[in-house]
Order: structure tokens, then sequence, then C-alpha cells
């Protein structure tokens, strides 16, 4: 096969502080791609374009020594513009969206050497062929392609998170204890169903389609300990679960 990629990212940024600390940054960000994949023994193509042009606000407030909020907001509108096509099947994606995606972080200083710190931030996947999905996969010798569904649509995701952080310093001993917990709600989720379809080259066929709802959340703790300047000890482990709100089709027969 033949692959040709194109990415060119063009952006501008203005930060401004104040006397007080506070912080304002604007900016502006135009992402361009052409990917054009051919596989001609198969009969694949994927022949895509993404323009992307985005616009940011965001502004630092400390009103005290304790206390930090980031407010911010980003404007996205994408077109992709894709031809999709395995084994005489063909796809075709034009869109147009418009995604708003805020942000919002706090920091307050609750003791001397205890931080809290708590957070969202939303954020989206418009329909297209992603890296990820270009690999060609084997099962029992047999090619694996993925394609995009007809009526795919955005996917989008609600994060939240917090996590309170101690730290303390005795002498040359330096303590470092972080405990987080996190949960992310996802609209739309794209999930992977085998359509049980076996093209006349051989192949097997996989379709990209919105599942359910979902969601991914847990914990994690980080703790870190340097008797001196020769040693330093880390320890950290994550616990995580995910899972969709209702059981989701993984496989049907053509």
């Amino acid at each position: 096969g033949t692959t040709r990629d194109l990415a060119w990212v063009n952006g501008v940024q203005f930060t401004k502080g104040y006397s007080n600390n506070d912080v304002l940054t604007v900016g502006a960000e135009f992402n361009h791609t052409e990917t054009e994949d051919r596989i001609p023994g198969y009969n694949r193509l994927i022949d895509q374009r993404v323009n992307s042009l985005g616009g940011y606000v965001q502004y630092e407030w400390k009103p005290s020594e304790k206390f930090t909020l980031l407010a911010g907001t980003r404007i996205d509108h994408v077109n992709v513009d894709g031809d999709y096509s395995i084994g005489g099947i063909d796809r075709g994606v034009d869109i147009d969206q418009t995604a708003f995606s805020p942000r919002l972080t706090v920091s307050y200083e609750v003791l001397e050497d205890l931080k809290f710190r708590g957070g969202f931030a939303r954020g989206f996947r418009a329909p297209q062929a992603f890296n990820e999905d270009l690999h060609i996969s084997s099962v029992g010798g047999e090619p694996q392609f993925v394609i995009l569904s007809n009526d795919l649509d955005t996917e989008y995701s609600n994060a939240y998170t917090g996590s309170f952080n101690y730290s303390k310093n005795i002498n040359l001993l330096q303590l470092d204890f972080l405990l987080e917990g996190f949960f992310t709600a996802l609209e739309d989720p794209f999930t992977l169903v085998s359509t049980g379809a076996v093209l006349e080259n051989g192949s097997i066929l996989e379709e990209v389609r919105n599942g359910e709802g979902a969601k991914v959340f847990g914990t994690n703790f980080e703790f870190g300990l340097s008797p001196n300047q020769k040693w330093q000890f880390q320890l950290g482990a994550t616990l995580q679960r995910a899972e969709y709100d209702a059981p989701q089709l993984l496989f049907e027969t053509d």
C-alpha cells in the first residue's frame, strides 16, 4: 500500500500578567490534515481532509496566596471531508461541527503542607478515520479492516478530578503524598462492532459506531520519600473501572 499524509498547524497566543499575579491567555489555532491511504490489493482507500479552526481564552485568578482559580473555554469548528472504501463498500463523511469546550480548575491550600485541587474539562472527537484505525490486524491469517458507520456522531467527554497533595520537608527528609479521584462520562462513545462480513478478498470487516453512554472512574495515589540527596523512593498505583451504561452490540452476523 501507499500512504501520503500532510499535517500543518498555525497558531497565535497572547499572554498578559497583572500586578496581582492574575494571568490572561488568549489564542487561536488552525489545523489542517490530508490523508490518502491506498491498498490496491484489497481495493481499500482512505481519502480524508480535516480542517479545524479554534479559539480559546483562559483567565487565572489569584485573590490570595492560598486560592487559585483557572477558568477558560475553547470553541472549535471542525470540517471533515472523507471517502472510505473497502472491497466495494463505500462510505463518505462530510460534516461541519462546532464544539464548545469549557474548563475550570481550582487550587486551595487547606494547610501549610496540604493542598486541594479540583477540576472539570469537556472534550470531543469528530468522526474521522483516526490513526489507530488505519492499521491492519490479522485474525487467523485473515486481514481485518475498520470502516466508519454512515451515521457516526461526535463523541463527547465530561471529566471531573479532585486531589489532595501533602508535602513536608524535615531537614533533608522530603515527603510527598497524593490521593486523587477521577470520573469521566462519555456521550456517544465510539465502539468497534464486528459485522460478521467477510469480503471477497478474504478480509474481515469491523465498523465504528456510536455506543451507549459510558463512564471511566477510579482513584490514584502516589507516595514519594527522599531521605537525602542520594536516595529517592517512589510508589504509586491506580485503580480504574470503565463500563458502558447499557449492554453493547459487539458482533452481528451479515
